[in-house]
């Protein structure tokens, strides 16, 4: 009976995780406020991102929120956004489609060379 109540909870949790959205899904279904599958630079210029330095040095962005005080993070500038639509728009048309978003965010943040 233990083994049978384990393997369930172990089936309901990995389903959990298997089928909740990804943190970049969200982030871009945020980002793009027309719902229109795109983010583009009108878009991405109106939100209110930081970028966040990790203990092992790396950064990435990611929405502010009241948590965001800390030294580690620092709002973006206008210029930074358009230089991140234009490293992550790998296809050069203006906008960040959701493909080029989770590349960019496989992990559902946004790693980008500053």
């Amino acid at each position: 009976m233990k083994q049978i109540i384990v393997i369930g909870i172990i089936f309901f949790l990995t389903a959990c995780v298997h089928f909740s959205p990804a943190p970049d899904d969200r982030l871009f279904d945020t980002l793009d406020v027309d719902k229109d599958g795109t983010v583009t630079m009108e878009e991405l210029g109106n939100q209110e991102l930081v970028i966040e330095t990790e203990e092992d040095g790396t950064k990435g962005v990611h929405q502010a929120d009241d948590a965001d005080e800390a030294e580690s993070t620092t709002p973006m500038t206008f210029e930074q956004k358009r230089r991140l639509l234009e490293d992550v728009d790998q296809n050069k048309d203006g906008s960040i489609n959701r493909q080029e978003w989770n590349r960019a965010s496989p992990e559902g943040f946004v790693f980008w060379k500053f």
